[in-house]
């Protein structure tokens, strides 16, 4: 009712209104008092008013009022999902079932509808493409040629190709090259290519993008890649060339060389002893390792071989002191004799031999005799006297001789003793000695010990460091080298070199507390009288040398254990390793 009276006033006023616009009506005069035009109450109807029948009265329709569209991303659910995918799938853009979820059917279904209709393809459901999906009666549906599937595939898109452009510039920015490359719908990398680029470049951004095309536009637009100028790369060497001296301890260069060595691996450098003078003698290692690492840098740097001067001395003439031994028996008779020849200024001990008298006799003074002789050559003592006692065998023999032997040793001594024997023999020697010593004993034991000491005292030499030792020679040849060094034979028929000469032939070197020949470690612990330890890699060697006139000695089973073989030749001895 109320809305009936009030299109009832509406139309009211508005016929008023037509009537005051009539021009047949005359204006009241101006000095006329204008009454107040007829107001809407003046033909207010009775409230007991007709009821009026809703269609009599015309009604006027509302204006449409804009829709609010939610825009719909990937990943929503819920009702105005399916309303998508319900006008979708009329469409014909949407074949999967309609569940309310925004999935990837749906986004490339919306893809889809808008390339057709020419809209941003970005697969999203915003106002725009939902305005253009419900409201516009001209929409554009499925083209028929698109079979609907379970699963739209790209291929079902046309396929827009983008060329975008390469840049290759340095680290200032400037253009080096340039080149393109053609990207399709969807996402292409593009890799950096070197050969673009002069050489010595290097590249210092990303060595690849990723170039997106939708609706034929690529992003980014193009793509640059930086170099930096560094230079030519050298290539790695393969070989160093370092210098090899031989110079003597006191700095002074005797010859100087140089040797190319590959890279990572370690070379040795033997020492060729033919490059200096024949005087000259190493003292050194005879061989050197060095190591060069693949940037050729080489360790250690140079090779350095050192020699001394070994000018050879001419050697004084030996000369050597004879010593009478004289065997006798217990009354003086002589009963046997020789000579032992030592060198001035030398001292040795002469032992008493058995086999210079008969089975019969028995040694009864000391066995041994401590003798030294000056640098003058004076010995002291100068004569060598072993007593014997004779015993008669248990059982004599039928006719014991009545005189003693009728031929004497031919050179007795001159000058027997002070106080001879009671009894001396009836028949003395007749040829007495043509050299009888100078000086012999004055005062010769009267009462000999009937039981000498079998063993010499503490105090001398052991008989291994006194043995005698004859010179055989004076060139030792090492792998074709000769050395002035004298070599000599034992009276045990061993071959024997000196210890010291040994590491002047074939090079030493001390390195941490150790000492080395050819590689070995050795150990050596001697006095000027016996050597009481050599070992050769921790193994003793101390039964294979020994010491001479306060010298040591090594004999050639020393030498094998170094790795060095031993033969003679006339007067020189072959060493060879």
């Amino acid at each position: 009712m109320d809305l009936v009276k009030t299109l009832l006033i509406y139309m009211m006023l508005i016929v008023g209104a037509a009537a005051d616009a009539s021009p047949s009506v005359t204006p009241p005069p101006a000095d006329t008092e204008t009454t107040a035009r007829p107001t809407a109450q003046v033909i207010v109807l009775p409230t007991a008013i007709p009821t009026l029948s809703p269609t009599l009265v015309p009604t006027q329709e509302p204006s449409p009022t804009p829709t609010a569209y939610t825009t719909l991303y990937v990943g929503d659910r819920g009702e105005e999902v399916k309303k998508l995918q319900r006008r979708l799938s009329e469409l014909g853009y949407l074949t999967d079932r309609i569940d309310g979820i925004y999935g990837q059917n749906t986004k490339r279904a919306v893809e889809r509808f808008q390339f057709y209709n020419d809209l941003t393809v970005d697969g999203i459901a915003g106002k725009a493409t939902q305005r253009e999906l419900y409201e516009n009666p001209r929409v554009v549906t499925a083209p028929p040629d698109i079979t609907p599937g379970p699963t739209p595939t790209p291929t079902a898109t046309p396929v827009r190709t983008v060329t975008v452009p390469v840049y290759y510039v340095d680290q200032n920015g400037v253009l080096l090259s340039q080149s393109s490359v053609s990207c399709s719908a969807g996402t292409t990398t593009i890799y950096a290519n070197g050969n673009y680029v002069p050489a010595g470049y290097t590249l210092i951004s990303q060595g690849s993008y990723n170039v997106t095309v939708r609706n034929g536009v690529a992003s980014p637009a193009s793509v640059t890649f930086r170099y930096q100028y560094i230079g030519t790369p050298t290539p790695a060497p393969t070989s160093v060339t370092i210098p090899v001296y031989y110079m003597t301890v006191t700095g002074a260069i005797l010859y100087q060389s140089s040797v190319t060595l590959p890279t990572g691996r370690t070379t040795s450098i033997p020492v060729n002893i033919y490059l200096v003078p024949d005087y000259y003698e190493l003292v050194s290692a005879s061989t050197v390792n060095v190591y060069v690492d693949t940037r050729a840098t080489a360790n250690p740097s140079s090779v350095v071989f050192y020699f001394r001067n070994a000018t050879p001395t001419p050697k004084p003439e030996t000369k050597l002191a004879q010593i009478p031994v004289r065997y006798i028996d217990e009354q003086g008779v002589l009963l046997n004799e020789t000579i032992v020849t030592i060198e001035y200024g030398h001292s040795m001990a002469v032992y008493a031999s058995a086999g210079m008298v008969g089975q019969n006799y028995r040694l009864i003074s000391q066995n041994y005799v401590y003798v030294s002789v000056s640098d003058e050559g004076v010995p002291n003592p100068a004569v060598v006297f072993f007593t014997y006692l004779y015993q008669a065998p248990t059982n004599p023999p039928t006719n014991p001789p009545t005189n003693p032997p009728t031929n004497p040793p031919t050179n007795p001594p001159t000058n027997p003793p002070t106080n001879p024997p009671t009894n001396p023999p009836t028949n003395p020697p007749t040829n007495p000695p043509t050299n009888p010593p100078t000086n012999p004993p004055t005062n010769p034991p009267t009462n000999p010990p009937t039981n000498p000491p079998t063993n010499p005292p503490t105090d001398a030499p052991a008989p291994k460091d006194v043995k005698n030792l004859s010179r055989q020679g004076g060139t030792v040849s090492v792998n074709g080298t000769s050395y002035s060094v004298d070599w000599y034979k034992g009276d045990n028929g061993r071959t024997y070199i000196g210890f010291l000469d040994v590491c002047r032939c074939l090079g030493y070197s001390q390195s941490g507390g150790k000492f080395k020949i050819l590689g070995h470690t050795i150990g050596v612990d001697y006095s000027r009288t016996s050597i009481t330890s050599l070992t050769i890699d921790g193994q003793s060697y101390t039964s294979h040398a020994l010491v001479y006139n306060s010298t040591p000695y090594v004999d050639a089973q020393f030498l094998s254990g170094l790795g060095v073989s031993v033969s003679t030749s006339g007067g020189t001895l072959m060493l060879s390793y």
